[in-house]
């Protein structure tokens, strides 16, 4: 029988993540995460494996946490735009300030692994197509049942909706509070609202 950990491992990886989000791959040493987490190096490597496998993790948590619980609440029986509305708003609106301006960890990673990281910048957009292969399903879900009234394509309002999101996230890291985010989603909204067909 192995022997059991002495330690939570979610408020383990909670820090860990916390501490790649803000720092980056690069800045972020094994050293810091012991004196952060209260563990030794080698309880560390032998619960997450490498820094590598340590970073990973704390990725996949930083997704599922801050995407995954939002992903799930979807439901498609319900108009594309209140979908879109709830999950921006949960995503913009409902999180502290300090959170917001960081911006998205998955974006920040790959940014800064593309040049020299190559394993990892090749796990981190694979796990970023994974969300955006989320989205198209999403959108293909209208589409495809002939929901919506426009002549574009999955693609093409998937793409709509990237660029949207990912402008937002880089305002969102300037912005004072979250509530400055409000129109432009209001406004992006409303703009969706255009594509629906209009319910008799």
């Amino acid at each position: 029988m192995g022997k059991q950990r002495q330690f939570n491992e979610n408020n383990v990886l909670n820090q860990i993540t916390e501490c790649f989000w803000e720092h980056g791959y690069g800045a972020t040493k094994v050293d810091k995460l012991a004196a952060l987490t209260g563990l030794t190096k080698t309880s560390l490597y032998n619960a997450f494996g490498n820094k590598e496998a340590i970073f990973l993790k704390s990725l996949d948590y930083y997704l599922s946490n801050t995407y995954g619980d939002i992903i799930d609440q979807l439901d498609t029986r319900k108009s594309m735009t209140d979908n879109l509305d709830f999950l921006l708003k949960k995503i913009f609106l409902e999180i502290d300030i300090k959170q917001l301006n960081k911006g998205c960890m998955m974006t920040n990673s790959i940014l800064e692994l593309a040049s020299n990281e190559l394993i990892l910048y090749a796990e981190t957009t694979r796990r970023f197509q994974l969300i955006q292969n989320t989205i198209y399903a999403f959108f293909d879900e209208y589409v495809s049942n002939g929901r919506l009234a426009t002549s574009m394509n999955t693609q093409e309002i998937s793409e709509v909706f990237s660029v949207f999101f990912q402008g937002l996230r880089v305002k969102s890291r300037v912005e004072k509070s979250p509530e400055a985010l409000y129109q432009p989603i209001s406004s992006f909204i409303e703009l969706m609202k255009s594509l629906e067909k209009n319910k008799d």
